[in-house]
Order: structure tokens, then C-alpha cells, then sequence
């Protein structure tokens, strides 16, 4: 009877072992996700601040190149240079 209730105890302590074991890998693989989650927001975050930029990067120069453009043509033919 002694042998038997020594087993029993062994065999509770590696089944509580067992389950805290479970119990840290499954708050490690919320977290992870929780990490992974808040990642993939941020990625797309930034790909449409990117993509904002990108649409606005042909406008913006295309106007300082308009600008220089007619800055330089003004030059030019003050100068009485061809244009």
C-alpha cells in the first residue's frame, strides 16, 4: 500500500509538472501572437503611409520641376538666350 501511494504521488507531481509546463507554453504562444498581430498592423501601416508618399512624390515634383522649368525659361530669355 505504501509503494502504491509513493507512485500516486509521483505520478501527480509529473502530471502538475506536465500542466504548468502546458499552461507557459500556451501564455508564450499567446504572446508570440499577441507580438505577431501587433506587427502585421504596424507592416500595413507603413506600406499605406508608403503608398500615400508614392502618390504623392510624382505631384510634388512635378511641380518643383515646373517651377525650375519656368525659372529657367525666364532666365533664358531674359538673357536673350534660345530657350
Amino acid at each position: 500500500m505504501w509503494k502504491f501511494r509513493m507512485r500516486l504521488k509521483r505520478q501527480k507531481k509529473t502530471r502538475e509538472d506536465l500542466n504548468q509546463r502546458h499552461k507557459d507554453f500556451l501564455q508564450k504562444r499567446e504572446d508570440l501572437s499577441r507580438q505577431i498581430s501587433d506587427l502585421d498592423k504596424e507592416i500595413f501601416r507603413l506600406e499605406s503611409q508608403k503608398n500615400s508618399y508614392e502618390e504623392e512624390a510624382p505631384r510634388s515634383s512635378s511641380i518643383i520641376c515646373g517651377k525650375s522649368m519656368n525659372s529657367l525659361i525666364i532666365v533664358r530669355w531674359s538673357l536673350g538666350m534660345k530657350i
